[in-house]
């Protein structure tokens, strides 16, 4: 009968150390990307990221207003390889990137001219990463397209 309180014991310990947030991150530890270029300059690889500013879009009054700070930044990272441009990140910005809210990739002309498939699988190894989103190319640098303000949308990406 001790034997068996004592397992009873046990497992229900074991199962109170159990419990709990085992991968717990708060949102203002993330930055939230809307938008994602790559561009390849001959060199190396660029990443730029559209972030969202959430103070920007909490106050309803910022909009796309003249003289009102954005909604976004943009940034960018370079690196001999996709995954060091993408690794760099962490040194620019405090915050981790989050990419399930990313609704577009922007490719630069040079940079498809090596290859999108390799571009797209580095992307979508990422477990933040959605399939749904959209891939353009363009003529010349993704960078230039994500740093143009939308004024009819919040959020341009």
């Amino acid at each position: 009968m001790r034997k068996r309180i004592l397992r009873y014991v046990i497992v229900i310990s074991l199962c109170l150390l159990l419990t709990g947030c085992w991968d717990r991150t708060e949102l203002n530890q993330l930055a939230i990307t809307s938008a994602t270029a790559i561009d390849w300059d001959g060199k190396e690889w660029t990443v730029s990221y559209q972030v969202v500013i959430p103070q920007s879009i909490a106050n309803p009054n910022t909009g796309g207003s003249p003289g009102q700070q954005a909604p976004v930044m943009v940034f960018s990272t370079s690196g001999g390889t996709i995954r060091g441009a993408v690794q760099k990140s962490s040194r620019e910005m405090p915050r981790s990137l989050f990419f399930a809210h990313n609704r577009v990739i922007v490719i630069g002309e040079q940079a498809a001219k090596q290859g999108i498939s390799q571009l797209l699988d580095v992307y979508l190894r990422n477990s933040d990463s959605r399939e749904t989103v959209s891939v353009l190319v363009t003529g010349g640098e993704g960078r230039k397209i994500l740093e143009q303000i939308i004024p009819l949308e919040k959020v341009p990406g």
